[in-house]
């Protein structure tokens, strides 16, 4: 009885995993109705609302590392890569800036360099300290626009 079943059971297998096989032979052989002949898709074009505008309804997230640096890095340690391990690591990543660097001004890029140094001693409203320091993620503050619409 043991054997019976056993043997069924593989017959049912391969039946079953040739049939899936043939299946996804099938599906790979037709082509995509929406891709053209260079492999190019069409632009998107959004489902319509009732009023005929563009549906954008849903949830949308930024899928890449502008919430630590907008243009092209590296990927980095934590800020105590020796307690922490790599809690806090910087993922590497591309510009997400079309050109590819920002251009800013030698004062902004100072001021952009001594931001990113301080950014581990923050500063509260009411210590004297104006603008406060410190990145506002370390200080569970809402980090504000841009930098709110490329966290994840």
């Amino acid at each position: 009885m043991r054997k019976r079943l056993l043997v069924v059971g593989v017959v049912a297998v391969v039946v079953g995993g040739t049939w899936l096989a043939s299946r996804l032979i099938q599906a790979q052989g037709s082509a995509d109705p929406q891709a053209t002949a260079s492999g190019q898709f069409p632009s998107y074009q959004p489902p319509r609302m009732a009023d005929g505008k563009p549906n954008f309804n849903g949830i949308w997230q930024s899928v890449n590392t502008g919430n630590w640096d907008l243009e092209a890095h590296s990927a980095a340690a934590g800020l105590h890569p020796e307690l922490l391990g790599a809690w806090g690591a910087e993922l590497g990543g591309q510009s997400i800036v079309e050109g590819g660097i920002i251009p800013y001004r030698p004062e902004a890029l100072a001021r952009r360099k001594a931001n990113f140094e301080k950014r581990a001693n923050p500063s509260v409203p009411g210590d004297g300290v104006e603008p406060p320091l410190g990145d506002p993620e370390l200080k569970c503050w809402m980090p504000g626009v841009p930098r709110s619409m490329y966290m994840p």
